[in-house]
């Protein structure tokens, strides 16, 4: 039902891309962005049962992984 992605955009103020993720709805082609902030996403996977979106991003300097439902809500 989802289709998750990365999409980078340019911060010229910190001379730098800025990737974040965003889902489409494949039953209404609705595109949500999950991310927002100044560190970048990566390495996007599916939980095994499909419910949960796993990534990565830089916090206080330190790689940490988390998860996020599709429909939208709080990483964790």
């Amino acid at each position: 039902r989802w289709i998750a992605y990365e999409e980078s955009s340019t911060d010229w103020e910190r001379n730098a891309f800025v990737t974040q993720l965003l889902v489409v709805d494949t039953r209404t082609s609705a595109v949500a962005q999950l991310t927002r902030g100044k560190e970048s996403v990566s390495d996007l996977e599916w939980s095994p049962d499909g419910r949960w979106i796993t990534f990565l991003r830089d916090e206080d300097g330190k790689t940490q992984i988390h998860a996020m439902r599709p429909d939208g809500g709080e990483a964790q």
